[in-house]
């Protein structure tokens, strides 16, 4: 069972996704209590391809599940993400998560996007080994 926990990839459902301003009920004025993005280098199935980064917002009061996805805007710099509705449920309605394999050289900042205003800047990435 633990194994399967560790093979979730928070954007691999593509499917369902639409962004903020496709529902006229939701904006971008949601309350994000944490954001965090760090490097894993931890053994296990999801690091065969190396170091994986990995961005965490908590967002408190969402009534729709969020995702993170690669915007087009990224740089060799800046992971920029833009946060949008999923039909995917697997981190409920309080978390948006995102994961890539790490670049080399690693970013220095990431920027989530809400309808393209962003809404978090993370700089501080951190390394778990």
């Amino acid at each position: 069972m633990l194994a399967q926990c560790n093979l979730f990839r928070p954007n691999d459902d593509a499917d369902g996704m639409m962004s903020l301003d496709q529902h006229s009920d939701e904006d971008c004025s949601m309350d994000v209590t944490d954001a965090k993005a760090w490097i894993n280098r931890m053994p296990g199935p999801i690091s065969e391809n190396g170091p994986t980064l990995q961005i965490m917002l908590r967002i408190k009061g969402q009534t729709v599940p969020l995702r993170l996805s690669r915007s087009d805007a990224t740089t060799d710099q800046t992971l920029v993400l833009d946060l949008a509705t999923s039909s995917d449920e697997r981190l409920g309605l309080t978390a948006a998560g995102y994961r890539e394999t790490a670049p080399n050289p690693l970013y220095e900042s990431v920027r989530v996007l809400c309808n393209g205003k962003e809404i978090v800047h993370i700089t501080d990435i951190k390394t778990v080994s």
